[in-house]
């Protein structure tokens, strides 16, 4: 648990710094741009196809396909509660949606892989990246239409580097090519960016909002405690009845994690209200060194 806690210390404290420079005007908002590109199309790209490249393979598909079917089946079962409960406890529709949003998805791809492979080792880390795949096939679909308001689904928004990225792994691992050491090397490294720098974007982003109205909104504590212990122990738990035990801690990993920032990135896109989202990201995050390792320990008990 302590090396778990230290772990979560030390995401938190890269978003804390990039807050901190933010707010002394060593870097400005606009520049959260730039590393949000670096990130979408370098850096996330290639710790996914460093996951899928290195692990994914025949014998380890016969063996994990069964994460799918179970992801979607959680997910199916996540969204429609929300779908029947939300409307009756939140007022707002805004707020409904980002409300549906933040319990569904949590922040597991730029902060909770490089968690679970610091804990845990890379084939665990795919573990996590096949368990999620309906999880981030949920966010650029459904999820981009309820925070931006747009009234449809669509399909094309699948067409981007995260999922070439994992084609292309996929491709790579189970046909067993090696790159070149140079090329790894780069992969490797930029693999390596995806925690500090999407903390630090994640600093910069929520300094744009007053720290005390952000920590003042009384909703906000209700989703971070159904995030961040109701769901994944709900989760764990029920899984731990009707699944394979390899199945627990992925899943427990994935829906640990504080609410994402897309939540702020999406709105912003179309001019909407970013306050909310940005409330629910910094407590969540802040709160997670506490509750991720109550999880994973929970996780470790439902398996025994």
């Amino acid at each position: 648990m302590s090396i778990t806690v230290q772990q979560v210390a030390i995401l938190a404290c890269f978003m804390l710094v990039g807050w901190i420079l933010s707010k002394k005007n060593i870097v400005k908002t606009e520049h959260s741009e730039l590393l949000s590109k670096l990130m979408v199309w370098v850096f996330f790209p290639c710790k996914l196809f460093s996951g899928f490249s290195s692990h994914f393979t025949v014998p380890y598909l016969a063996d994990r396909w069964v994460f799918l079917p179970v992801s979607f089946a959680v997910l199916v079962c996540i969204v429609t509660v929300l779908w029947l409960i939300v409307p009756k406890v939140v007022k707002t529709e805004e707020m409904q949606r980002i409300v549906r949003y933040s319990l569904t998805v949590p922040n597991f791809g730029y902060m909770g892989y490089a968690l679970c492979e610091s804990l845990f080792g890379g084939e665990m880390m795919l573990d996590m990246m096949i368990y999620g795949l309906p999880v981030s096939m949920y966010t650029y679909t459904e999820g981009y239409r309820l925070l931006t308001s747009t009234g449809k689904i669509s399909l094309k928004r699948l067409v981007n580097p995260v999922f070439v990225a994992i084609l292309i792994g996929c491709i790579v691992g189970i046909s067993g090519i090696r790159l070149p050491h140079v090329l790894q090397s780069v992969v490797n490294q930029s693999s390596g960016c995806v925690a500090p720098v999407s903390m630090l974007l994640a600093g910069i982003t929520v300094s744009e909002f007053p720290l005390k109205q952000l920590l003042l909104d009384k909703i906000t504590y209700v989703v971070t405690f159904l995030r961040l212990l109701v769901i994944p122990i709900g989760v764990g738990f029920i899984l731990s009845r009707f699944c394979p035990a390899n199945i627990v801690l992925p899943a427990m990993m994935c829906f640990c994690m504080p609410c994402g920032m897309n939540t702020v990135v999406f709105p912003k896109l179309v001019g909407g209200d970013c306050r909310p989202g940005a409330s629910l990201a910094i407590v969540s995050t802040a709160l997670s060194i506490l509750t991720i390792p109550v999880c994973i320990e929970c996780a470790k008990f439902f398996v025994k």
